[in-house]
């Protein structure tokens, strides 16, 4: 990204030259043409597409591809090769006056345009431009950001939820709580965690940790239909709920199946399982004050979301589209999102071909303090509608599995 920065400033001061005039002492370096000029229209198409490019994610990458790829075409048919038939010399000449180039006659039937040194390297900076882009721009909107080695896995007591901080996990049930220690030993249980709410609920999604503070989405779940959404916080040691964050009634939100904590911009995430209009966003929550902040839609909108987790600047979902039956595997995808969260980018981060056998993803977190990424799957159970419906042949009960991978 530094680079691609360095290279996007240099072109467009570069290109400046075209515009004012540059000199080094008495010399002259290149003659300007002024804002009335073609080339000033081009530094401004290039300038919006620049600011395009950080504001409006994905599509304002493919604006400036666009912009500097028409750019270098045009500066190579213009400096490179003189394809009018039948041009003069004098045709030739007047080309010269315009964009100031070196012009060296060829015969007839080749005319070509030699251009100086600093058209050289202005078309050297439009091509490092567009590879840089290339490479760095669209490679990470559009290709897996790790590569993920799975190291172990671990038998759990709760089908929902996982996150980790500071040596210690943490599982979540439909509604039990439970802490381990860095050797996956049971450190403390909370086999009752959802008494005392004003509002009946009984289910709890993925969950997150910050600061020793436990997120948890809750709700009222029957049938695969939701209510009494609402977020609470809940001690890390005790697994008591310490408080409730006032949700937002009118967001639309009708389900809440994972829940995740971005430090850096004090934002709570929640998303939804439903496969209506409520599923096609993430749902925003103030970190310190509960405020609700808007939704963040996700373009294109994964199905299915299980679970969501904050990592290093992006979100990542996991989503039970997958087909256990089939033997096909479940997704993890990425989020990119915009700088002005208007909307997230999703990009397909890896499917779980290597769990011991295909069920249902739930919950995901990343470990920051062993650079690895857990994701809880649940096996041998027939799901309907959310809810557990029967056993599949050779099991008698649902196995819940922490899988821990190697990230690079």
């Amino acid at each position: 990204m530094v680079i691609t920065i360095i290279f996007q400033a240099a072109l467009w001061i570069w290109f400046l030259g075209c515009v004012i005039t540059y000199r080094a002492g008495k010399h002259l370096l290149v003659e300007g043409m002024g804002i009335k000029s073609a080339e000033f229209l081009m530094l401004c198409f290039y300038s919006a597409a620049l600011v395009s490019y950080y504001l409006i994610h994905p599509v304002g990458k493919w604006i400036l591809l666009g912009v500097l790829i028409l750019w270098f075409v045009v500066q190579f048919f213009c400096h490179w090769r003189y394809t009018i038939f039948g041009a003069s010399q004098r045709k030739l000449k007047g080309y010269n006056d315009c964009f100031r180039g070196t012009v060296r006659i060829w015969p007839a039937s080749e005319k070509r345009l030699i251009p100086d040194l600093y058209h050289c390297i202005l078309h050297l900076l439009i091509l490092l431009n567009i590879l840089f882009l290339c490479l760095l721009g669209f490679w990470d909107s559009t290709m897996p950001r790790y590569r993920y080695t799975l190291e172990e896995s671990h038998q759990v007591a709760g089908r929902q939820g996982v996150c980790a901080e500071d040596g210690y996990y943490w599982v979540s049930g439909s509604a039990t709580l439970t802490k381990y220690d860095s050797h996956w030993n049971v450190v403390a249980e909370n086999n009752d965690p959802l008494k005392g709410y004003e509002w009946k609920v009984n289910h709890i999604g993925d969950i997150a940790v910050y600061q020793n503070d436990l997120y948890l989405g809750v709700e009222l779940f029957i049938e695969g239909e939701a209510e009494n959404i609402q977020i609470a916080v809940y001690d890390g040691d005790s697994l008591e709920r310490k408080f409730l964050f006032p949700l937002h009634t009118e967001s639309g939100q009708t389900e809440c199946s994972g829940i995740a904590v971005d430090p850096e911009n004090r934002i709570v995430y929640l998303s939804s399982w439903a496969d209506d209009v409520s599923g096609s966003f993430l749902y925003m929550y103030d970190l310190d004050t509960g405020e609700y902040k808007g939704t963040l839609p996700m373009d294109p909108a994964p199905r299915s979301i299980q679970g969501v987790a904050y990592h290093d600047g992006k979100l990542y979902v996991t989503c039970d589209d997958g087909e256990a039956d089939n033997d096909e595997p479940d997704n993890l995808y990425r989020l990119d999102i915009a700088k002005d969260f208007s909307t997230a980018a999703v990009v397909k981060e890896r499917s779980f071909t290597d769990v011991k056998e295909q069920g249902e993803a739930e919950g995901l977190c990343f470990d920051e303090n062993t650079a690895q990424f857990l994701i809880l799957y649940n096996r041998g159970a027939v799901i309907e509608d959310g809810r557990i419906a029967g056993f599949r042949e050779g099991y008698t009960e649902e196995i819940h599995e922490v899988f821990v991978y190697d990230i690079k």
